[in-house]
């Protein structure tokens, strides 16, 4: 006799069941992933600047390298601020402590969880070029 549900039906609304809960838990959920990556970002925007920084000091850097290293970092800076374009809506609800609108702050949570992705994706997209510019400034010292 069957009753229309299968162990894989019960397991399936354990992992869903288990995800949510992971999303709103505010110290290991999308809170926290949320405040780690805002870190990432503020160093990556400092690595960044410090980059910038150095291409504009009077050492003699030939002009290919300049106009090389210059796309990367328009490039660099075009991720960052899709990142924070992206982070944007998030920002009051999984800082901590949350809004005042706790229904806003779980619908946030939740929606956190199909952003992470897209965020990482950006960071990652951000390493490559940080790791083209560390390459050409390395061949030039050579």
């Amino acid at each position: 006799m069957s009753f229309g549900f299968s162990v894989g039906d019960f397991i399936a609304a354990g992992h869903t069941l288990f995800t949510l809960y992971a999303a709103l838990k505010d110290s290991t959920g999308s809170a926290a992933d949320f405040q780690s990556l805002k870190l990432i970002r503020g160093s990556l925007g400092a690595a960044l600047a410090k980059v910038q920084a150095r291409m504009q000091t009077p050492f003699p850097f030939p002009e290919s390298l300049v106009n090389a290293t210059t796309v990367h970092l328009d490039h660099c800076s075009r991720l960052l601020k899709r990142y924070d374009e992206i982070t944007q809506k998030y920002a009051i609800s999984l800082a901590p402590g949350g809004s005042t609108n706790r229904g806003i702050d779980v619908l946030r949570k939740l929606q956190w969880g199909k952003t992470k992705d897209e965020t990482e994706e950006l960071f990652r997209r951000f390493m490559e070029q940080m790791g083209m510019i560390q390459t050409l400034l390395a061949l030039h010292n050579t």
